[in-house]
């Protein structure tokens, strides 16, 4: 049996799959949401296909915490990259606490 890599999965297939083990709305729950980031990070790190497809999962909801969260969220909102990116697409809410 040969070892399969990431990227040998149609994205599609990635999605399903994630989309049977993550929750398909934005929870409140603060608690929830951290636990999916941190349970999503390490299979984000299998290659750059895996990346893609789990990204939006980990930036649904983005959290502000200070001054400088919301420049660096500016930042990166003006950059020419934002618009192609597949975060662009993927924001849902921002909290700012």
């Amino acid at each position: 049996m040969s070892s399969a890599a990431g990227a040998d999965l149609p994205p599609e297939t990635l999605s399903s799959i994630l989309g049977c083990i993550t929750p398909t709305y934005v929870t409140s729950d603060l608690d929830a949401r951290r636990r999916l980031k941190h349970t999503l990070i390490a299979p984000s790190l299998v290659c750059k296909c895996w990346s893609e497809t789990i990204r939006p999962i980990l930036f649904q909801v983005l959290e502000l915490r200070s001054a400088e969260d919301v420049r660096f969220l500016k930042s990166i909102v003006y950059s020419p990259q934002f618009a192609t990116s597949s975060l662009s697409g993927a924001i849902k809410r921002i909290d700012i606490r």
